[in-house]
């Protein structure tokens, strides 16, 4: 059965898994930037021509000519990979799967995540405690008998 006769199905876990796929490929577009300004000659020069005076607005990030080119090379094909990645049936399927499986999960309220977490933290403090304790203890014996 095709993804697209499943359009209801697993819509989270899509829509995270291509919000996480799309930061890292913007992220990935974005630091290509430098290998373009990293080029030597006046290549590098141009690539690093600034198109505005200042930042991009809200983004705060400097609009370069690399940043151009990286986008137009390389953003139609991220678009298509992502596209046709989340769009295999087998991804779909698992997706799917994935979220059913969620959905299944009895999550714990606010309170029992906390207690949970202070005795976690607790037991970890305990612990640091014994074993410092237990270090101390040897190195004192090993002291002892080697430097007498």
């Amino acid at each position: 059965m095709s993804p697209a006769h499943k359009s209801d199905q697993g819509r989270f876990a899509r829509f995270a898994a291509f919000w996480a796929l799309a930061a890292l490929g913007f992220l990935g577009i974005y630091q290509a930037r430098y290998w373009f300004e990293s080029w030597g000659g006046g290549v590098g020069d141009w690539f690093r021509t600034p198109l505005m005076d200042g930042p991009v607005p809200i983004l705060g990030l400097d609009l370069t000519w690399a940043v151009v080119v990286a986008w137009l090379a390389a953003g139609p094909l991220f678009a298509f990979s992502l596209h046709r990645a989340l769009n295999r049936e087998q991804t779909a399927e698992y997706l799917i799967g994935t979220e059913a499986e969620l959905r299944k999960v009895s999550w714990p309220t606010l309170e029992e995540a906390v207690n949970s977490s202070l005795v976690v933290v607790l037991t970890v403090v305990v612990l640091l405690f014994w074993m410092m304790g237990a270090d101390w203890i040897l190195a004192r014996g090993v002291e002892g008998v080697l430097f007498r």
